[in-house]
């Protein structure tokens, strides 16, 4: 139960929709938005109702369009996702996109998705939050503000 909003409850188990293969078959299994659609659906069809993603797994609009196809009404699904430790504008950017695509007005649970690099994004640009330092620190930071500003207008109810 969150101490912040003691009605807020986690189901204890979770549909992951990350993955680490490539839509050509390398890498390993790939999740895209058909994937994301139909585990949702059969996910929710077998009772289970917490779904986690991020802005940047590529099954996240299929989840939007399958808890909606679903039937299943949105206050009884629980659905986590997470923003990466980029700055503030660049997470209320983010945040908007997540919403967006999920077809949702608010996230249950919103996390800092790692806490810096990692190794995927080797070909994404610096944000500027990270130029010229040698840590992530300014950018959690930023990042956390941001994750502030969404839970105060009721839009995450966790984070």
């Amino acid at each position: 139960m969150n101490a912040a909003r003691g009605e807020v409850l986690m189901p204890v188990v979770g549909l992951g929709t990350g993955t680490y293969g490539q839509p050509n078959g390398t890498g390993g299994e790939y999740w895209g938005p058909e994937q994301g659609h139909n585990a949702t659906i059969a996910w929710l069809k077998l009772g289970g109702r917490r779904i986690d993603t991020a802005d940047d797994y590529a099954s996240r609009d299929g989840i939007g369009t399958g808890w909606v196809a679903s039937g299943v009404p949105r206050s009884e699904i629980f659905i986590t996702s997470k923003v990466d430790p980029s700055g503030y504008g660049e997470a209320l950017e983010e945040f908007a996109g997540i919403l967006k695509s999920l077809q949702t007005e608010y996230i249950d649970l919103l996390l800092i998705h790692w806490p810096g690099a990692q190794p995927g994004d080797f070909d994404k640009p610096i944000p500027p939050c990270k130029q010229g330092k040698s840590t992530w620190t300014d950018c959690r930071v930023q990042t956390w503000r941001a994750l502030e500003k969404v839970f105060d207008q009721q839009s995450v109810r966790i984070f």
